[in-house]
């Protein structure tokens, strides 16, 4: 079974039966200039452009990077533990942040994701309640393939609780393993529920970091929303009729950062900090984890790509 890394790229394989046809259709001015310029080969030029065609499409299929082969990997060695918990409430769709809140936040975990390997990483998603969509792994794949599936909705109960992830992270974590263990939450800080600063107590005793990074700004803006199908069918709009606003919640954020030891970022500003916070914290050994790695494959696509 071939996978494939950047799939959505594929979708420019379309572009090669349309050029396909545009080549098709311009054949009568190809012959006209047959006709007028003396030793031009339309053999030759119909090679060409076949040639160019076949290494457009190979070349589209090496950025899609395809991957097949398995092979098992074993994974030990020193870390932390991570559980990175992520807002997935219908203001996340907001868009002062472009292109959205959420993708954004999705984006940028990415990222990070890669600056956090040799540490087991957890995936929660939250809105009314909480979720765990990925438990604490050191297979930064598997958390991604799960990234991807984080969307408004996932969680059935709506609105934001901030004290539900900080319960259910306590409830991944488990008891210390002699190794530090740190939560970074990706919100707009609103909490429409209860409290969570008195579940930060248990965080204390446990000495476990809490880093909260803000999506959004002061300013705030309208929430569109979807139907089931996707399609856009307005704003959001409290009981009066009038449009709601969402607006990123920062006070809540420092205050959780800093009763726990961790830090605050706006997501704009750039992770280094945490990242350093993260670095200093106290690993320990990792039980050696096994898992299904596929071999990437691109390279047999990309080299006749570049000959062609």
């Amino acid at each position: 079974m071939i996978r494939w890394a950047n799939p959505e790229l594929l979708y420019l394989l379309i572009a090669i039966p349309i050029l396909t046809l545009f080549l098709f259709l311009s054949r009568r001015r190809l012959a006209y200039l047959n006709r007028l310029i003396l030793g031009l080969n339309p053999s030759l030029r119909r090679l060409r452009w076949t040639l160019l065609l076949i290494a457009f499409g190979l070349l589209i299929l090496a950025g899609a990077r395809p991957k097949w082969g398995e092979r098992m990997e074993i994974v030990k060695g020193r870390g932390v533990d991570l559980i990175i918990g992520l807002d997935v409430s219908k203001s996340m769709r907001a868009t002062d942040v472009k292109p959205d809140r959420l993708t954004k936040a999705k984006t940028e975990i990415l990222k990070i994701l890669d600056e956090l390997s040799g540490n087991r990483i957890g995936l929660i998603t939250f809105a009314g309640d909480a979720w765990v969509l990925c438990p604490l792994t050191t297979d930064l794949e598997a958390v991604k393939l799960f990234l991807d599936l984080a969307e408004p909705g996932l969680v059935p109960l709506g609105g934001t609780e901030l004290s539900k992830v900080l319960i259910k992270s306590l409830e991944l974590f488990g008891e210390p393993k002699g190794r530090d263990q740190g939560l970074i939450i990706f919100t707009d800080g609103e909490n429409l529920g209860a409290d969570p600063l008195p579940i930060l107590d248990e965080y204390r005793r446990r000495k476990i970091k809490v880093f909260t990074v803000g999506i959004g700004t002061p300013e705030g803006s309208t929430i569109p929303e979807y139907d089931r199908s996707g399609n856009f069918t307005g704003y959001k709009k409290d009981r009066e009729g009038k449009l709601v606003y969402s607006r990123l919640g920062e006070r809540l954020l420092l205050v959780i950062a800093k009763l726990t030891g961790g830090r605050y970022v706006r997501i704009e500003s750039g992770f280094g900090p945490i990242l350093d916070a993260i670095r200093r914290m106290k690993k320990g050994e990792m039980k050696a984890e096994e898992f299904v790695k596929y071999e990437e494959r691109y390279q047999l696509f990309l080299l006749p790509g570049i000959i062609l």
